[in-house]
């Protein structure tokens, strides 16, 4: 299984990307960024091995996977996803200007 995706590059460590992934497994492995993935397609039924349950997915539900942990499922159908990959570092700064 192969993703398909564009990306684009934001400012200050953030980018963006499209893909269209297969049905079947999809492994998140650990990055050293956030992750958050955007749900684009209709419903999707996924099994999530973290949570050892089913879900259905569907346009505009979010996941998010924090910067060094594992991710990934078992969807049933093909789907879409925009994934937004922040650096750690970004959601800190924030919580510190707010203290």
């Amino acid at each position: 299984m192969h993703p398909q995706f564009t990306s684009a590059r934001a400012s200050a460590g953030i980018s963006i990307a499209s893909r269209h992934v297969e049905a079947g497994t999809y492994r998140l492995p650990r990055a050293d960024h956030h992750r958050i993935m955007v749900h684009a397609s209709a419903a999707t039924r996924t099994y999530c091995n973290d949570a050892g349950r089913y879900f259905l997915r569907r346009a505009g539900d979010i996941d998010f996977v924090p910067a060094g942990q594992e991710g990934g499922f078992e969807a049933e159908t093909s789907f879409g996803t925009g994934e937004v990959r922040l650096p750690p570092v970004m959601p800190e700064g924030v919580a510190s200007e707010d203290e």
